[in-house]
């Protein structure tokens, strides 16, 4: 199964509060659109630092080659994709591998199949339905759908393949992140993402959600700890 990464977040995108003011509509999950890196050749973690350090003028909320997703954006936000106030304010952008290889396919199959899991049938369209552009190049999205619909494709949602499984009793995980330097501490469960201002918002979370297992991610480590802690200090550790 491939595991959803989300340790890092894109510089520029429009949190969900926001996008009325920013784009004259709520933020609404209605479709899914498709994109590519652009020239062949180019390597998957180079495209996400580009998105995290770069100028910050676009984004995507994931990027995914064979074998491997990241997710940058929160779906309930909106990242800066699509070129159109609409199909940023409305859509989840997904940039993809340009080489198109069966094994890239079927990563963005899975994660076509796990979001339509959680959000319902979302339609897929092409970047250039949005904007004027080669995007997304040789990508097939009927094959996509095809490939998304098999049973074969089990969607999972998990923030490294290290993890944990939950405690018995439990039916999610508590994932924690926090880089150096950065005094923004998030949690999410592989999906959405969300800041916590504070301990009593993290166990209001905790409480909320049944999560059973806390995995601090700070500087490229990753410590577990069990439930009896989720109350200590994170930034602290």
């Amino acid at each position: 199964m491939t595991t959803i990464n989300e340790s890092q977040t894109a510089k520029g995108y429009t949190p969900a509060a926001l996008v009325p003011a920013a784009f004259g509509r709520p933020r609404t999950i209605d479709g899914i659109v498709i994109h590519h890196w652009g020239v062949f050749g180019q390597r998957h973690d180079d495209v996400v630092k580009f998105f995290v350090s770069g100028p910050g003028a676009t984004s995507a909320h994931f990027v995914v080659s064979a074998g491997r997703i990241d997710c940058l954006v929160s779906p309930q936000d909106a990242a800066w994709h699509s070129g159109n106030a609409v199909g940023n304010a409305t859509t989840i952008g997904i940039e993809c591998h340009p080489e198109a290889t069966d094994a890239d396919y079927a990563t963005v199959a899975e994660l076509v199949s796990f979001l339509r899991s959680q959000y319902g049938p979302l339609p897929l369209s092409p970047h250039r339905q949005w904007n004027a552009t080669a995007c997304p190049g040789i990508w097939d999205l009927p094959k996509i759908d095809r490939l998304a619909g098999s049973a074969a494709i089990a969607p999972q949602s998990a923030v490294k393949s290290q993890t944990p499984a939950p405690v018995k009793g439990s039916d999610k995980m508590l994932i924690i992140s926090q880089t150096k330097g950065d005094p923004a501490i998030w949690i999410g469960d592989g999906i959405s993402r969300r800041q916590i201002p504070d301990l009593k918002t993290l166990e209001d979370y905790r409480k909320l959600a049944r999560w059973g297992v806390l995995t601090i991610y700070k500087g490229g480590e990753t410590m577990d700890y069990p439930p009896a802690v989720l109350g200590a200090v994170v930034s602290g550790k």
